[in-house]
């Protein structure tokens, strides 16, 4: 049995709002970083600067979203450089937050009394499948802190979780009208999932067969069909001065991209047909949703939440029938998951 503790952190609540104004990872949300600039004003020089000096932490390879995360749990800092560092941050943009804080603290305190007076009885039904499927045996309640942080969309929400915090969640929600709770209620299912699927003994293992079995040959194959090709455009680039344009921009694992996929097939808020909206949101007459006619992959290489809602949506009977018949995750369902997959990145 799963328990929330919905929880609103100021501290949190910074770290995750300074990293939000850079562009240090792949899923970097203009709009959202536009969204503070617009509360707050434009950056200064000197806050620009504390910025730089964040993202150069963050960009670590040692350090990078764990780094982060113990900023959301308040854990301490061992490398003396970036406590420092991160007191300077705090110092330079102290006043550009208060003017945030006081904004979108007050919607956060609206959202956790909404939360914390919800029942999740029916959730954790469902959740005793997903145990199931992924062969994770919990014996004892378990507690899972939820930090609430702000967020610009009104339509949706955002979710994270990682596997090093076992129980930690975080959803993004301060701006989301509250006829939103439906999506709320996914999202936080969504995330609960992927806990679950961390503790795993044998998704990680079946996944990887499937992938490299099936779908990293074909991406294999391609990249030899281009080596030529980009072989001439390195020196070409090379010759017209343009050596930035040769790194290739940052995005998900394929690790990850099987994952969402799957979950989102059983919650979340990409799939309108997925497990949780049938069984515990009584949507049951929703017609399936058919993304894949006319998706051309090559435009759309990194359109990653267009690519996990088309994957997720083909996935949804199969997810369904292993959930509803207590099955557990085999070499069959995964290897449904890289053909899905395959038929996709072929689509081009």
């Amino acid at each position: 049995m799963i328990e929330y503790k919905f929880k609103i952190d100021k501290e949190a609540c910074f770290a995750y709002w300074a990293q939000s104004l850079i562009k240090w990872v792949w899923y970097f949300n203009k709009k959202e970083a536009q969204y503070y600039l617009d509360i707050s004003g434009s950056l200064t020089h000197d806050e620009q600067i504390v910025l730089q000096k964040l993202k150069k932490i963050l960009k670590k390879e040692d350090t990078g979203f764990l780094w982060l995360w113990e900023r959301y749990v308040g854990g301490k800092i061992a490398n003396s450089n970036d406590h420092l560092e991160w007191e300077n941050i705090n110092k330079i943009l102290k006043n550009k937050f208060e003017k945030i804080w006081q904004k979108e603290s007050l919607k956060l305190l609206n959202w956790q009394k909404i939360l914390q007076t919800s029942s999740y009885d029916k959730l954790n039904e469902i959740f005793l499948k997903v145990n199931d499927f992924f062969d994770v045996n919990i014996k004892t309640n378990k507690t899972i802190t939820v930090k609430l942080f702000f967020y610009y969309n009104k339509n949706s929400p955002a979710g994270h979780a990682k596997k090093e915090f076992n129980d930690l969640i975080i959803i993004n929600l301060s701006n989301l009208d509250t006829e939103h709770f439906d999506k709320v209620i996914n999202t936080l299912a969504h995330e609960t999932i992927h806990l679950i699927e961390y503790a795993s003994p044998i998704s990680d293992i079946l996944l990887k067969n499937s992938y490299f079995k099936i779908l990293k040959p074909q991406l294999f194959k391609n990249s030899l069909f281009n080596l030529f090709t980009n072989f001439f455009n390195l020196i070409s680039m090379i010759l017209t001065k343009r050596f930035n344009l040769l790194f290739v921009k940052e995005g998900p694992k394929w690790r990850h991209l099987f994952i969402e996929s799957i979950i989102s097939s059983m919650a979340g808020n990409l799939v309108s047909n997925s497990y949780i909206n049938q069984k515990l949101l009584n949507q049951k007459n929703i017609s399936k949703e058919n993304y894949t006619i006319e998706f051309d992959f090559k435009k759309n290489k990194t359109k990653y939440n267009t690519q996990i809602k088309i994957i997720a949506s083909q996935l949804v009977n199969i997810t369904t029938e292993y959930l509803d018949n207590n099955k557990k995750i085999d070499k069959e369902y995964c290897d449904k998951v890289a053909l899905i997959w395959l038929n996709l990145i072929k689509n081009k």
